[in-house]
């Protein structure tokens, strides 16, 4: 059963919020030289499938979200939010079970006066979701 104080609206889509993590960008092994620290960011700039939550789930970074320090390191933790919808998008055959996404932006820490569900709704801020989402094909074993 979903949970009712689980749901944000994007797009006009019920959208449900199946996983949240965040991890350190650099996990205690920062680069040593420039050249290296530009091939570690290049990494982490472009996040790929989380192979925890599946591997059919495209996957969306917010680039407003990175931003460099004098050093050029990017800011302390990257943020993934898995979203679901059990709608499709333009499913007219009703092909689909539901749309999915994950989305991805750096920062620095969490905001301790809201709840983790705030904090995703307020990234999320302008967000497209029929721009982004992709469906789910129907599970055929």
């Amino acid at each position: 059963m979903e949970d009712k104080n689980n749901i944000i609206y994007l797009d006009g889509y019920q959208i449900f919020i199946k996983g949240f993590t965040f991890v350190e960008t650099y996990i205690n092994g920062l680069p040593k030289t420039t050249e290296t620290l530009n091939t570690f960011n290049q990494l982490l700039v472009y996040p790929d499938y989380l192979i925890e939550w599946g591997i059919d789930i495209p996957a969306v970074i917010n680039r407003n979200t990175i931003q460099y320090d004098s050093n050029g390191l990017l800011p302390k933790y990257l943020y993934q939010v898995w979203l679901y919808s059990p709608r499709s998008i333009n499913d007219p055959l009703d092909r689909y079970e539901g749309s999915q996404i994950i989305c991805n932006w750096f920062g620095d820490s969490m905001e301790p006066s809201i709840s983790v569900q705030q904090y995703i709704i307020q990234k999320l801020y302008k967000f497209s979701w029929l721009n982004k989402a992709q469906n789910i094909k129907p599970f055929k074993p």
